[in-house]
């Protein structure tokens, strides 16, 4: 994870000021290196509270119109709550594999609700698969937004997307 420093150094209290101004002159006086000189930052924010990691996992429109889905790293935690929801007469319930009567070609395992975003707490969140490269592993998710039993709704751009109903036993 690559740490960013959330506040610019104006706009530090005072007191913190002070601090840095002190610690730049004195890794000026001990000729560090650029690399050394930032991680000696990275510890001094971090010590400050004004560090903050940035999340590997983002949120991505699949390419060919195949949905909205996430992305992440292996190590880090999916934003789901560990919500049972009941689709086309059936419960969810996490860990689940399912094809959702038919939504899915085949098995995907249900991971809860997105949890976070106000908007779209109805998110329902299925793992697709991993990919593994030479530097890390990849989880790959499926995002489709649960409307009621019978009927959802898929994302396949920004601004666009379709609706399923549950008739007669097919989505149509």
């Amino acid at each position: 994870m690559q740490p960013t420093i959330l506040t610019p150094l104006n706009e530090l209290t005072k007191k913190d000021q002070v601090l840095v101004n002190k610690w730049l002159a004195e890794m000026k006086e001990l000729k560090l290196s650029y690399n050394d000189m930032l991680k000696v930052f990275s510890l001094v924010a971090q010590k400050l509270n004004y560090l903050k990691y940035k999340s590997p996992m983002e949120k991505v429109i699949y390419s060919s119109n195949m949905g909205l889905g996430i992305i992440c790293e292996d190590d880090e935690p999916l934003p789901v709550n560990n919500t049972p929801i009941n689709v086309a007469g059936e419960v969810l319930n996490v860990g689940t594999k399912t094809t959702m009567s038919g939504y899915f070609k085949k098995p995907l395992e249900y991971c809860g609700l997105l949890a976070g975003e106000e908007l779209e707490t109805n998110v329902m969140v299925f793992h697709i698969g991993d990919v593994q490269n030479l530097f890390k592993k990849l989880r790959y998710y499926q995002c489709i937004y649960w409307v009621e039993q019978n009927r959802l709704f898929e994302k396949y751009t920004e601004s666009s997307g379709r609706d399923y109903k549950f008739i007669n036993g097919i989505w149509k």
